[in-house]
């Protein structure tokens, strides 16, 4: 993620899994991309399970999946802005 002024202006994502893990993957991003880093962090899987409309209940995890990374990286950049000595020592 690449954020300025506390907005999501780049959001990208990797994975090896499956094709909805990856529609939810893509989806997450485009959700994020332009909004504030607290709207981004009340992005909630259901929320991007709606958004591709045509996701099978059975793969909700999926949605819920990519909506944890989200947090995790907002939270992450949080932290490294709380405390910028941190980026040195991540793996």
């Amino acid at each position: 993620m690449r954020i300025r002024n506390h907005i999501v202006e780049h959001a990208g994502f990797q994975t090896d899994g499956c094709a909805a893990t990856i529609a939810c993957g893509s989806m997450a991003t485009e959700l994020i991309r332009s909004k504030t880093i607290d709207e981004a962090l009340s992005i909630t899987g259901h929320d991007i399970a709606a958004a591709l409309v045509d996701l099978p209940p059975g793969n909700l995890h999926c949605a819920e999946l990519a909506a944890g990374a989200v947090r995790k990286a907002v939270l992450d950049y949080l932290e490294l802005r709380r405390q910028p000595w941190k980026r040195w020592y991540r793996t």
